[in-house]
C-alpha cells in the first residue's frame, strides 16, 4: 500500500497513513492515531489536504525550525539580562 500523507489546515499538523494505520507527527516522530483514522475515513472531517511525501518533509522541517526558534527565544528571555524586555 502507498503511504499517504495528509495536510490538517487549521489545525497545523502532519498525518501519514500506512499499512491502515494513521499516524500523527508529533514531537519529532510518529505517534498512531485511531482518533483522525476515524475522523478522516468514518466522520465528516474535511478540512484536510492530501499532499506528497516531499510536501509532508517540507512542512515537518518547517516546523522543526520554527520549534528551534522558540526554544532560543525562551533561553533568551529566561535569561536575566533579557528580563525586562
Amino acid at each position: 500500500m502507498e503511504t499517504q500523507y495528509y495536510d490538517v489546515m487549521q489545525q497545523k499538523f502532519i498525518l501519514r497513513f500506512n499499512n491502515y494505520l494513521m499516524e500523527k507527527y508529533v514531537d519529532g516522530k510518529w505517534v498512531e492515531s485511531d482518533y483522525w483514522f476515524n475522523n478522516i475515513f468514518m466522520n465528516d472531517f474535511t478540512d484536510f489536504v492530501e499532499i506528497t511525501e516531499e510536501r509532508a518533509n517540507q512542512i515537518i522541517a518547517n516546523m522543526a525550525s520554527a520549534y528551534a526558534g522558540a526554544f532560543l527565544l525562551t533561553q533568551k528571555c529566561s535569561n536575566k539580562s533579557y528580563a525586562r524586555l
